[in-house]
């Protein structure tokens, strides 16, 4: 993953969002990670992914009370 401090993210806004179409960008700050920067499909790959698990756990759960019932 590509890795850039803050001051570069914010002066170099339009290529920024160019890159984080092809990979995840990490944004940091006085040396720490502070953000990533992601692409909208990607986001909403992983939250569709999150939403799975989820469910999945769910249902286990409830698959562990209904065998205890």
């Amino acid at each position: 993953m590509k890795s850039i401090n803050a001051n570069e993210a914010s002066s170099q806004f339009k290529s920024l969002l160019e890159t984080v179409q092809h990979e995840p960008v990490e944004i940091k700050r006085y040396g720490k990670p502070i953000a990533v920067i992601l692409s909208r499909n990607e986001y909403e790959n992983l939250h569709a992914e999150k939403i799975k698990l989820e469910m999945e756990c769910l249902k286990m759960r409830l698959d562990l009370k209904d065998t205890k019932e």
